[in-house]
């Protein structure tokens, strides 16, 4: 088969860089409008392709999969897979491919970003300036936290939650984690970490959580009310679902 026979259906709307490479080499279907394919448009545009390049926000179920007589793979646009129905796909002989790894720093960039922004009132402060309702300095005037000495608690500690403790380490917060497995003592070491088994208790001593867990059934409300209440009555929580 040359590769123009190959038809590609791309879901969303890629960089134009990536997206005029595979037209130079591929039979290319585009999303040019980015606009989110419903289900129905979804499995009727998969019929006749034999590589599809979704993004984490399809799902990609046993229906989608066997409606695509010709696919051969499926190319996902992010760090999980939990879209895909990955069974049937095996099933069905289809190569499924993600892309780990390629959003780690990215994403711990936007972790401490927003760990400043909402512990300094950042975006308070900004509306005030833009809407014209800032009246001039104040000792208390969108007054936010200090972050040094802070507890913090990174939950789940893959590939992105290492790259945020590693930027931790300069705000000098107390870096706690809970993981299914225990780092290496030398890992520990490095990122200035303290294991804690129980993921109960370590929340209580928390002043700001950082969830970093795939999105799995066994994670599924993983902050239960239960564990809400065990918490600290002033706490911020950032949520990262590795996709």
């Amino acid at each position: 088969m040359k590769r123009k026979d190959i038809i590609i259906l791309i879901t969303r709307k890629l960089p134009e860089k990536i997206e005029k490479k595979l037209k130079e080499n591929f039979n290319v279907i585009l999303n040019k409008t980015d606009k989110k394919l419903s289900y129905t448009e979804l499995k009727k545009k998969v019929s006749e392709v034999d590589i599809l390049i979704p993004c984490v926000s399809d799902t990609i179920d046993a229906s989608i999969i066997k409606s695509a007589k010709k696919l051969k793979l499926i190319a996902n646009f992010g760090n999980g897979v939990d879209n895909l129905d990955l069974v049937t796909a095996r099933e069905e002989n289809v190569i499924v491919t993600n892309t780990p790894d390629v959003l780690t720093e990215d994403t711990a960039d936007l972790v401490l970003t927003l760990v400043l922004m909402i512990s300094r009132k950042v975006v308070e402060a900004q509306k005030k300036i833009s809407g014209g309702r800032w009246s001039g300095w104040g000792p208390s005037e969108t007054m936010g936290e200090r972050i040094r000495g802070k507890n913090f608690g990174i939950i789940g500690m893959g590939r992105i939650g290492k790259a945020v403790a590693k930027r931790l380490d300069i705000l000098g917060v107390k870096i706690f984690y809970h993981n299914r497995n225990r780092l290496k003592n030398n890992e520990e070491k490095v990122l200035k970490a303290k294991y804690f088994e129980n993921l109960d208790l370590m929340i209580t001593h928390c002043d700001i959580i950082s969830i970093h867990c795939p999105y799995t059934p066994e994670t599924f409300h993983l902050l239960s009310k239960k564990r809400l209440k065990l918490l600290k009555k002033k706490l911020y929580c950032y949520q990262y679902i590795e996709r």
